[in-house]
């Protein structure tokens, strides 16, 4: 009967964490998906891009040539930010995806297997981790 009260408390601490979890975004976990982490850098960088096209237009004279190629960029800059919203839809997971990534890591931290695939990033979900691990000894050693 004890043990059978140790698990239930376990699969309770467990979904009261992925509800912790829930409410951080991706960006304090490492390893969620190496595909959404490459498309967040890909959009990052097509936002920056336009910025430093900017720099480098205005610290060179502006000759025919260069405007001509100024053009083309600005073109070519639209087309990839009309595409952005496709892009950013895709890495916007459902709330089930999220959660489920969250019961996932919040699984693994709470059994304390640590795969490893999926780790804390940030200062608060590095605190939040440490406590469930604490709450899972205890749990196990009482």
């Amino acid at each position: 009967m004890k043990n059978i009260l140790r698990f239930n408390l376990l699969m309770l601490q467990i979904v009261i964490f992925s509800v912790l979890y829930l409410f951080l975004d991706d960006s304090h976990f490492s390893g969620i998906n190496t595909l959404e982490e490459m498309i967040r850098t890909e959009l990052i960088q097509r936002k920056i891009d336009p910025i430093i096209e900017k720099e480098v237009a205005e610290n060179f004279e502006n000759s025919e040539n260069q405007k001509k190629e100024i053009e083309k960029t600005a073109e070519k800059i639209t087309k990839n930010l009309e595409k952005t919203e496709v892009i950013e839809s895709l890495t916007k997971p459902s709330l089930f995806d999220k959660f489920f990534k969250r019961l996932y890591f919040s699984f693994v931290t709470g059994t304390t297997l640590g795969y490893g695939d999926i780790f804390p990033n940030s200062t608060i979900c590095k605190t939040i981790t440490i406590i469930q691990l604490v709450t899972t000894i205890l749990l196990l050693i009482a």
